[in-house]
């Protein structure tokens, strides 16, 4: 629908949503300039538009505040999710979202080992989270309204806010600084009381675009600036993800593929005002807009110069059952950015090294001829034995589902083990439990960091399949009573996050992953040098030439076991030129 403005002295049309939106910000006693796109760019002229993309980003750093209107307030919710918002925020940021108590006539004795002494006696402290008496039901279902909001699902919106220095959202006659949006956002999927205050509705509408708008863009341009520094626990959670994971473009184009575009060249052109869409020590960047470029061609573009980086981009490959045929013509190893298919499992790749690319930085050679890409690989490993696919019904945390598919996992583990042990001697319990959540190192990470991991693995086992956790891991006597109430849920969410969409296998020589859907015996498994992830390959009939299957968690193979092995002279299998097509 179109509304009638007048500009410059001249009437023309412009959306109901920019009408509306340049109505609000109007005042009756003084001047307010605006720049709006939709008005400042002719978006019938091509070579117009692709000149002023080329310059967006720095219009949206330069601007003194970015304007958020949302839209209209039909429904008069907007008040009570601000509200909701800033009362959440302001909670957990000083702590008072929860309350500490003594249990009444509760006490835990302890001994001191010596028995001419008395036994200590210590009172029984508990939490409990006061988020249920200040997020009511009117806060949110106005909260839940506000992040379905169109505007949320917009790929064009994620640069413009993240560039900005200062951002302000208006819904109807409603406004906040957007700073308080993105704290709900982050404190959604971090605070782990939210869950239940929430409940999954509001939780899934959140962990969607919302989130990944938040994580991918608005927290990685590092603008000095910019409202996101100036929040300190945003800044908090920026800089930890900066200094734990590598942020690359990558991560802005796995955002991407979750919003939506009029014109799907948008999936990439929306974001080359991004810092990290230069080529890299340049201040070129990696591509231009250009509206007269086929989709096609754009991907191929992309996925060839960011292979001179790494190969990491592999990782975005959302392949589906066709892609993988023999007589299929489509390249196996190109991402399609402006496509997220609903059965495809979460990428991962950032705090990872499987091939040293990130510590020992060894050079690498990627190269392409025509729609093939030739790069070297150990290949070191097959599939032999998987599981069902892992589907987001399965993990149904009011059920035994995920206690299950732990229980699925285990049994195939131990089927394997009677054809060939498996390769992780006495540490299988770890090495398994490490597994299902893909456990990644930190800085941090030491004995300790494993010890609580085992424990709160076991917890889990025994809350979700007590049978199982009886029968199978009792016997090794990993006591978790001290583990914090409900610490479990952290097992849970990373299992569901990783597993989800994805098959637990065991490979020839002993190994275990999680793998892709697509998955089938015989496949490869594969270190790429480039890559920090290992993946799963599918031979064709033409030796040396690979079909892309997906990336892998392969516990044992994620931090450069396998090329020190390599280099070491220690393995069997030998560095190969390949080619995937």
């Amino acid at each position: 629908m179109l509304a009638e403005i007048v500009c410059s002295g001249f009437q023309r049309p412009v959306t109901v949503s920019l009408f509306d939106g340049l109505r609000r910000l109007r005042t009756p006693d003084r001047m307010v300039t605006a720049w709006a796109d939709a008005i400042c760019i002719n978006q019938s002229d091509d070579d117009e538009k692709a000149h002023q993309v080329n310059l967006m980003g720095a219009i949206y750093d330069r601007a003194a505040e970015v304007v958020v209107w949302l839209g209209k307030d039909s429904n008069d919710l907007a008040g009570a999710a601000f509200e909701g918002l800033i009362t959440t925020n302001t909670a957990i940021q000083n702590g008072t979202h929860m309350s500490h108590s003594v249990v009444p006539e509760a006490f835990l004795t302890l001994s001191n080992g010596n028995e001419s002494q008395k036994a200590a006696s210590y009172p029984i402290q508990q939490s409990s989270s006061n988020l249920r008496q200040l997020l009511k039901a009117q806060h949110l279902t106005a909260i839940k309204a506000l992040f379905q909001l169109p505007w949320f699902t917009r790929v064009w919106v994620l640069q413009e806010v993240g560039l900005a220095s200062e951002a302000t959202a208006f819904w109807g006659n409603s406004h906040i600084v957007f700073s308080e949006i993105a704290m709900f956002i982050l404190f959604s999927m971090t605070e782990e009381n939210m869950d239940f205050t929430l409940g999954q509705d509001v939780k899934d509408i959140i962990s969607g675009p919302p989130y990944y708008a938040f994580w991918n863009v608005w927290s990685t341009y590092n603008k000095k600036d910019s409202w996101v520094v100036r929040c300190p626990s945003l800044k908090d959670f920026s800089e930890r993800q900066a200094s734990e994971c590598r942020i690359d473009f990558l991560v802005v184009l796995e955002a991407s593929r979750r919003f939506s575009a009029t014109n799907a060249l948008d999936h990439v052109f929306a974001f080359l005002g991004h810092p990290k869409a230069l080529v890299p020590a340049t201040s070129k960047p990696l591509v231009q807009a250009d509206y007269k470029i086929t989709l096609e061609d754009l991907h191929l573009i992309i996925a060839s110069r960011l292979a001179k980086q790494s190969l990491n981009f592999l990782v975005q490959v959302q392949n589906q059952p066709a892609s993988l045929g023999q007589d299929c013509t489509f390249s196996s190893w190109i991402p399609q950015w402006n496509i997220n298919h609903d059965d495809a499992p979460t990428a991962f790749w950032e705090a990872w090294d499987a091939s040293l690319r990130a510590t020992k930085r060894p050079a690498f050679d990627s190269r392409l001829y025509g729609t093939r890409l030739h790069v070297s690989a150990l290949l070191f490993d097959t599939v032999v034995h998987y599981t069902e696919v892992m589907k987001k019904s399965d993990f149904d945390r009011s059920s035994s589902g995920p206690g299950d598919l732990v229980e699925d996992c285990w049994k195939l583990t131990e089927k394997a083990a009677k054809l060939q042990p498996h390769m992780y001697g006495n540490n299988a319990l770890l090495s398994f439990a490490l597994t299902i959540i893909c456990h990644h190192r930190s800085k941090h990470t030491g004995k300790e960091e494993y010890q609580s991991l085992l424990a709160l693995f076991v917890r889990f086992c025994a809350l979700y399949n007590e049978t199982f956790w009886k029968e199978n891991l009792e016997k090794y006597g990993i006591s978790f009573l001290n583990s914090h109430p409900l610490s479990e849920r952290r097992i849970v969410a990373q299992f569901q996050e990783y597993g989800t969409n994805r098959r637990f296998f065991v490979s020839d020589r002993g190994y275990w992953g999680l793998g892709p859907s697509l998955m089938q015996q015989g496949d490869v498994c594969a270190i790429l040098f480039g890559g920090d992830v290992p993946f799963i390959l599918r031979p064709t009939s033409k030796k040396g030439q690979y079909r892309f299957v997906g990336q892998a968690y392969i516990y044992g193979a994620m931090y450069g076991e396998v090329v020190e092995k390599w280099e070491g002279g220690h393995a069997t299998y030998e560095k190969d030129d390949i080619c995937l097509i």
